[in-house]
């Protein structure tokens, strides 16, 4: 069954997700909820053969759906904070932000577990919020439901994730900033490389 990340207090939950039935994309006209629509594809899929694939078929499956959604560069540049990311040589840059793909992708392969007949209901007009837009979701279960919304930004031509509220108000981006923040400031930028680098591995074994 999927691990809720809001459950735990802090963990337990997958991002993005669907099953069995969802809207049609006729019902879904709004770009930026066509694109999370697409992506919930993946994950039924991904959900459905989890126990067969393990966790290391679920990253594969997943890394180049996540590539294509997430605003990783926005989400990085808020983790570190905005002046010491500007003052961050490009180089390194870069290296941080597909650590933190991987990552991102290695965390939901853990916790995409198994499928248990829930379904994703998808509110087909999104809620503007300044320049973004947030697609608010429903995940259904046999016993209960959570209400997950993914706040999207059009970058590089495209609308892509730039955070997650679970129970539509836990922050995921919030949350890996505070979690991160202690390790940027004592190690750097490529102090917290590193260590999403361990994390990645420990939730890929």
């Amino acid at each position: 069954m999927v691990k809720y990340w809001m459950r735990a207090a802090a963990i337990a939950a997958a991002l993005l997700m669907t099953f069995v039935a969802v809207p049609s994309r006729a019902d879904t006209p709004d770009p930026a909820v066509q694109r999370i629509q697409g992506f919930c594809d993946v994950w039924i899929d991904v959900m459905k053969h989890a126990k067969e694939l393990g966790v290391k078929g679920r990253y594969e499956k997943l890394k180049p759906a996540t590539d294509q959604i997430f605003g990783y560069g926005e989400m990085v540049r808020y983790i570190v904070g905005s002046d010491r990311w500007s003052k961050t040589p490009p180089a390194d840059q870069q290296k941080l932000v597909a650590t933190f793909a991987r990552y991102t992708a290695a965390v939901w392969a853990d916790r995409l577990d198994g499928y248990d007949g829930e379904k994703f209901v998808i509110q087909p007009a999104p809620t503007p919020r300044g320049q973004d837009r947030v697609v608010m979701t429903k995940l259904v279960g046999p016993n209960d439901s959570t209400d997950i919304a993914f706040r999207m930004r059009q970058l590089d031509g495209s609308w892509k994730i730039v955070d997650v509220y679970y129970m539509n108000s836990v922050s995921q981006l919030g949350t890996e900033h505070d979690g991160d923040s202690a390790t940027v400031q004592s190690s750097g930028v490529a102090g917290l490389e590193k260590a999403m680098d361990a994390k990645t591995v420990k939730l890929l074994k």
